[in-house]
């Protein structure tokens, strides 16, 4: 992913791919704007942002296992405190409910989100 932004109330970023590399700045910006990033792979490599709002990191497909601060894994969807590190977000949210299990399995410490929910 290059760089992607929505602004203004209400204008959110969805992604949606089997693999997602995000590799520039990915942001929201205004009330009710989220940023929503939906793979059974996902590398943060860059900032991704939505100051006031929630951005959720979740697998595409269901029952995929989610593995907190870990390195790749073909077979679960890993992200690393690095990676939660470059998330701003009032909300960080990983998983929804047809997730599969979510183990964190190393420190993590996503330092720019207000609030995390896994």
């Amino acid at each position: 992913v290059q760089a992607v932004a929505a602004a203004g109330d209400g204008h959110s970023v969805t992604l949606t791919a089997d693999a997602i590399d995000v590799n520039a700045v990915v942001s929201a910006t205004g009330a009710g704007s989220d940023v929503l990033l939906r793979a059974d792979e996902i590398a943060i490599n860059a900032d991704i942002t939505a100051l006031d709002d929630r951005v959720t990191l979740v697998q595409q497909t269901d029952d995929r296992p989610i593995n907190l601060g870990s390195a790749t894994s073909a077979t679960t969807l890993d992200l690393s405190s690095a990676e939660l590190g470059r998330v701003t977000a009032s909300v960080l949210q990983v998983g929804v409910e047809q997730s599969g299990s979510i183990a964190v399995t190393s420190t993590v410490a996503p330092v720019n989100a207000a609030n995390c929910t896994w």
